[in-house]
Order: structure tokens, then sequence, then C-alpha cells
């Protein structure tokens, strides 16, 4: 993978999508030697099938869902929200949650995008993220308001950092707080490792607001 970089933080990324673009050797069966308490899921390349497979496996073994889906399956709009039962978490930006749900707002797409999943977390780049779990509802803005050196991977941090405090904790607030850290720290380093936190770190304070009324 090469990047262009520019001066603003924005990149252009030049990959050669080989095995990425395959999910022909991805089996739900494999869940059953894992045995997992959650799966991470990004883009099977529109293979919308499969993906069902691996998300009722996931149930059928006790664990739990976070999707993150890619270009591909959002191209299937009403067939990825006929997946959203089976998700315990969907992690999507602005951008993506207009392509599957109505609205323009942060608030609007939250609200309609919460009717078919109980945790969606929509992130907005350098305005922050909101997140609604059908019982608390967060604005929150970026950890730091650094230089963004480099982009790449930014999103993935983001989603990670939940899913790793939140599998620990089962505390939204605070895992919502170590994806916003663990982004913004990635962000200041080029690729898509350097900055990764350990969970051992302490962190400051932070622009975040609880929501009382998401409909208002």
């Amino acid at each position: 993978m090469i990047l262009l970089d520019a001066k603003s933080g924005e990149r252009t990324t030049l990959s050669f999508r080989g095995a990425s673009a395959k999910s022909d050797n991805l089996s739900a069966a494999d869940l059953d030697t894992i045995q997992p308490d959650w799966i991470y899921v990004g883009t099977l390349q529109g293979n919308m099938e499969k993906l069902l497979e691996f998300f009722e496996k996931a149930h059928a073994l006790g664990a739990k869902v976070m999707f993150n889906p890619g270009p591909a399956e959002l191209k299937h709009p009403q067939k990825l929200i006929g997946l959203l039962e089976d998700v315990d978490v969907l992690l999507v930006n602005k951008e993506e949650a207009a392509q599957i749900v109505p609205g323009v707002l942060l608030t609007e797409l939250l609200t309609h995008l919460s009717n078919y999943c109980e945790t969606v977390i929509i992130t907005d780049g350098s305005m922050g993220a909101i997140a609604t779990n059908h019982q608390d509802t967060y604005r929150l803005g970026v950890y730091e308001q650094a230089h963004v050196r480099d982009a790449t991977g930014v999103g993935d941090a983001f989603g990670s950092g939940f899913l790793a405090e939140f599998a620990r904790s089962g505390d939204f607030e605070k895992s919502l707080r170590f994806a916003s850290a663990n982004a913004s720290k990635v962000a200041q380093s080029y690729g898509a490792e350097t900055g990764i936190l350990t969970g051992e770190e302490d962190f400051h304070l932070m622009p975040f607001q609880k929501v009382e009324d998401l409909a208002g």
C-alpha cells in the first residue's frame, strides 16, 4: 500500500485489492472453533448472504456483533437494513448513514438508524460523533484538536477502540471516550497502527455532552 500525503492530513491510498476482495474462504462455521464473545465485521464486498450467516452464527453461539459496513454493502440499503436486526453495534460515518436512512442532521440519522439497531454510532470527522444505546445518547467532539498528520485508519481506530473498551467494561460512555482518544492519537502519526492506545493511559477531559431529548 502506498500513501500520497497532503499538508491538510488528507491522503490518497494506492492499494492492491487482492485477498480483501474475496470472501470465498470465509465460513461462519469457523466461529465454532473460535468461540468469540464479539465479532467485529467490516465489508464482505457486498456478500449480504454471507454476512447474515456470520451474524446468525455469532448469536447462536452467544456472541455479539459490531458491524462497520463498506461501500459494497451501502449500495444495497434495503438489504443492509434487513441485516441490522442481527447487529448489536452499528458504526458508520455521517455520509454512510445518509445512504441507509433519510436525514441531514446527525440527530435525524441517529434517530432513524436506532429504529433498526440497539446501539448506533455515527462519526463526523473533525466534528466528532453522536451515539445512542437506547438508554443514553451522547454528542462528542474530537479528543484532541491536534494536527492531523494522516487520516489512514482513524475510523478503524475509533471502532476498534470502542469495542475493546466496551467488551472489557461494558461502559458505553467510557468506551466512546476511549474510541475518540484512540482515533485522535492514530491521526497524529503516519499509518494505521502508530498511536494505538493500550488502555493503560490516563485520559484528559474532552467535549462530551449527554443528549436528553434525541427527537428534539
